[in-house]
């Protein structure tokens, strides 16, 4: 900001401290258009995860099938230091290898897939 705009720490008169104005979309109904955007994305939340799942089971990369099991796992189970892999099977994932990793996540998908039979059986997902 030049100093032209700001005496003494306020800004010079018919100066704004904001001269491109509010950005558009910023409104005060912007929180109808988020409201908008979070249903959208919880209908196709199915879907979404679908394709994660397809990711995480066919990505050609390494890198990627981990990405994909990392974000599963995340909405699944939590952040990495919640999840509840029993201590016997918990690994550092910060040093492990790709191998090791994908075992794990592996394994945390497996036991997210039965909770989820399992809620299936018990009439608590349409």
């Amino acid at each position: 900001m030049s100093d032209s705009v700001r005496i003494r720490g306020k800004f010079a008169p018919g100066k704004s401290g904001n001269p491109g104005g509010r950005p558009k979309g910023s409104g005060p109904n912007a929180h109808i258009e988020w409201k908008k955007f979070k249903a959208y994305a919880r209908d196709n939340a199915e879907e979404a995860a679908r394709i994660l799942m397809g990711l995480a089971r066919h990505a050609s990369k390494d890198s990627d099938r981990i990405k994909a099991c990392t974000e599963v796992i995340a909405y699944a189970w939590g952040k990495p230091g919640t999840a509840e892999i029993p201590a016997e099977e918990a690994v550092n994932l910060d040093t492990a290898s790709p191998t090791e990793r994908i075992r794990v996540f592996e394994l945390a998908i497996a036991k997210e897939r039965q909770r989820l039979e399992e809620l299936e059986r018990a009439g608590g997902l349409q």
